[in-house]
């Protein structure tokens, strides 16, 4: 038996797209619709005045060279200045914050783990070391401990945007969708004028909360408002593209999926998204390219592959749909034998 339409069967593959990352001073970003990345020491300027907060008096030398090289992209260097002022004073909580979020953006993540835990023994009301050990839990995919940590954060400052907007990414995650809201709303209040470097995520995260509620006009203002903070959030692209192929404006979810890629050419799933508009559209020859790409950026997707396997057949080319749906790992197949 055939398989149900194309149009109907492809609704499976959408996937809204999302960075944890505040992007004021990153040296990397974190994909939307990609595996998880460590996120980059931040080295903004409200950040690193978070960290800098008065050193003890023997470590302060090796402090503030440390973060002169972490600036500078030494980050070996920057971590044996902070392991020094450590060996000096046992008890530098922030020789320890700054230490993990270095070891922490060159994927140690248990390092980064000790780190934090010890600054926050040393010093439990610091805000730093609780935000950081939190992205790291979000990173790892215990959003409950991340949450945990970020409302610690909050508690010890309550202006700290970063926190509210992580958290509110998170809750958008676990469900807690009005929750979302709320802190990510609350993140905008504090930090209008994005000097943290949240503001656009904490839009494309609020936007997504709004999606999932079904308040589409909603969620495609806070996508288009994310847009015009961050001309390159590949991730605000894509979300509001899957509004607009929803609604049936073809050409605009087309035109924000290729932005997303264009932004970003690792994107998978906005590759995805595209094939999928561009089947709507009738170009079943564009959909199989960009199902492909989607393919060759991540080879065990297997919903690109039923999307490519129904559109396959479309054209004809049964065994070849076949052997796509297979590598989907779904029991359809469909009848290639010449008709009588």
């Amino acid at each position: 038996m055939r398989p149900a339409r194309i149009t109907l069967c492809l609704v499976i593959a959408i996937v809204l797209t999302s960075t944890t990352a505040c992007r004021t001073g990153q040296t990397g970003r974190a994909v939307g619709g990609g595996a998880r990345t460590v996120r980059e020491v931040n080295t903004s300027q409200e950040q690193t005045r978070r960290a800098a907060q008065t050193p003890t008096p023997a470590t302060a030398d090796y402090y503030n060279r440390a973060v002169g090289k972490a600036r500078r992209g030494d980050l070996e260097g920057a971590i044996a200045d902070l392991s020094e002022a450590i060996r000096i004073d046992p008890n530098d909580a922030y020789a320890y914050s700054l230490r993990g979020m270095l070891k922490q953006s060159r994927g140690d993540l248990d390092g980064a783990t000790a780190d934090y835990s010890e600054a926050i023994r040393i010093d439990p009301d610091k805000a730093l070391a609780y935000y950081h050990r939190g992205m790291l839990k979000r990173n790892l995919g215990d959003l409950d401990g991340a949450t945990a940590d970020y409302s610690e954060a909050i508690r010890i400052d309550p202006d700290h945007a970063p926190a509210y907007t992580e958290r509110g990414a998170a809750k958008q995650h676990l469900g807690d969708l009005d929750g979302a809201i709320a802190d990510l709303s609350e993140a905008i209040r504090i930090d209008p004028d994005n000097v943290e470097g949240c503001l656009a995520s904490a839009y494309n995260h609020r936007g997504m909360a709004k999606q999932r509620l079904g308040d589409l006009d909603g969620a495609i203002a806070d996508y288009s408002e994310a847009i015009r903070i961050d001309p390159d959030y590949a991730p605000a692209y894509n979300n509001r593209g899957v509004i607009k192929a929803r609604r049936g404006d073809l050409d605009g979810a087309i035109a924000d999926y290729s932005e997303a890629i264009r932004i970003n050419p690792a994107h998978g799933h906005a590759y995805n998204h595209r094939g999928i508009s561009k089947v709507e559209a009738g170009d079943l020859d564009g959909a199989i390219i960009d199902y492909s790409e989607a393919i060759r950026i991540d080879p065990d997707n297997a919903d690109v592959y039923y999307n490519r396997g129904m559109t396959l057949n479309e054209m004809g080319q049964c065994e070849a749909a076949n052997a796509d749906l297979e590598k989907a790992n779904v029991e359809e197949r469909f009848d290639c034998a010449p008709e009588a």
